[in-house]
């Protein structure tokens, strides 16, 4: 019988070499999208989380319609207080505000990098999973209340302006204003890059 099979199977040797090379070809095929899906599904939990985890993003607009005697597309921004309303409501965690500005240049003597500035609130690492490398940290509480004229960096922009010396503890001048950095962020993807990469800010 064994014979009698491996004899059909030799007599159609051309037939039998596509089939098992079609298999082959199919369960490299199979493990590669299994091994790619997971990766995948590892790399986007990973960048999503570098975002923020349960997190909303509420900003101001324009009004649609004319209303008590103002015309329609007046601009509604939030203000200072907004947030704790917000964060007054249930299930929200916390809430801080944070103000956005484009295409800002910042400087250390000769270098320059051009990026978004963002000015925010201590509780801003927490609600939005920023990290800091080693020896430096993220905004307090004190900064905030002492008015301290402080910045964390992102990665490419921590480069950019001191290469591979270490930024902490030095300064940076932005709006013609000198900022002491205290922090800079890990060299890491994130999804949902709103306003620009977090690594360029």
């Amino acid at each position: 019988m064994l014979s009698w099979i491996l004899s059909g199977l030799w007599a159609d040797r051309v037939r039998t070499g596509l089939v098992a090379l079609g298999v082959l070809w199919g369960t490299l095929g199979l493990a590669s999208l299994l091994a790619f899906g997971g990766e995948m599904l590892r790399a986007t939990s990973g960048t999503a989380r570098n975002f923020g985890v349960d997190l909303m993003r509420v900003a101001g607009a324009a009004t649609t319609r004319p209303s008590r005697g103002f015309p329609a597309g007046r601009s509604i921004g939030l203000e200072a207080g907004d947030e704790k309303l917000l964060a007054s409501l249930p299930s929200v965690r916390g809430a801080v505000l944070e103000h956005n500005l484009w295409g800002r240049t910042y400087r250390v003597g000769d270098a320059r990098h051009t990026g978004t500035l963002v000015g925010t609130q201590p509780g801003f690492a927490d609600l939005r999973s920023r990290r800091v490398r080693p020896g430096g940290r993220i905004l307090s509480e004190r900064d905030e209340r002492e008015e301290r004229r402080v910045c964390y960096l992102g990665a490419f922009a921590a480069r950019a302006l001191f290469g591979s010396a270490d930024p902490i503890g030095r300064e940076v001048e932005v709006l013609g204003t000198p900022f002491r950095v205290v922090g800079v962020g890990p060299d890491e993807v994130q999804i949902s890059n709103y306003n620009g990469d977090e690594r360029n800010k």
